[in-house]
């Protein structure tokens, strides 16, 4: 009998451990799903140049259109809003990441992680549209 009771603790000690993994699995997935749900935008050029330092899209070989909707995508999984955007300039097509910040509106080029601004808003859109 006392084996059985220590086969069945030994089971139960393995299961809750087991239950605690698979909990905190769940958590990061909730996070990470309420962050993609309720993307935002960057609150200050130091955040985003800080997110940007730590993201590695600008060192892979692709072409601009690529790498700018990975960074798009890399910046939404992270709960960030940074779309892209395409426009016509000296007969090419150019692409660039557009970021809000308050009334100001920056473009990154994905390429090389440049931000530049791009122009001023007359109205100031919330943190999370």
């Amino acid at each position: 009998m006392e084996e059985i009771v220590s086969a069945l603790e030994t089971d139960l000690e393995s299961a809750q451990k087991t239950l605690a993994i698979k909990q905190n699995i769940i958590l990061t997935l909730s996070d990470q799903l309420r962050r993609m749900k309720y993307p935002r935008h960057f609150i200050s050029i130091a955040e985003l140049t800080d997110w940007l330092q730590k993201d590695d899209t600008d060192t892979k070989d692709e072409l601009p259109i690529q790498l700018a909707l990975i960074l798009q995508r890399r910046a939404l999984m992270d709960g960030y809003l940074l779309p892209v955007s395409f426009y016509w300039q000296e007969g090419e097509l150019r692409v660039i990441n557009m970021a809000v910040f308050g009334r100001n509106i920056y473009g990154i080029r994905a390429i090389d992680d440049t931000l530049e601004f791009y122009f001023f808003s007359g109205v100031t859109p919330p943190l999370i549209p």
